[in-house]
């Protein structure tokens, strides 16, 4: 893996807040839930990493590749980013 400590936290690959691609990157859960995270997701978990090459094996050959081939730094309009989803929790 190649990672840089300059582009934040990496939010992971699998489905769930924050995803950033196709569901199934990982394994299945233990019980057939939500995908696991690969291994190298879960070593970046709680790291303020981001990573701009990643490779993994299986059987002697590639399965999976994630390449960063650009990074342009720029303000993006408020309206291009989705609006967070909010739940409002009342206590007792």
């Amino acid at each position: 893996m190649w990672l840089t400590d300059q582009l934040g936290r990496f939010m992971g690959m699998g489905p769930g807040p924050g995803a950033m691609g196709p569901p199934g990157m990982g394994g299945r859960g233990a019980r057939g839930g939500s995908p696991a995270p690969a291994g190298w997701e879960a070593a970046l978990a709680g790291k303020d990493l981001f990573p701009l090459r990643v490779v993994t094996t299986g059987s002697a050959r590639e399965n999976f590749r994630l390449e960063v081939t650009a990074v342009e730094k720029k303000t993006l309009p408020p309206r291009s980013l989705p609006r967070p989803r909010v739940s409002r929790i009342s206590a007792p």
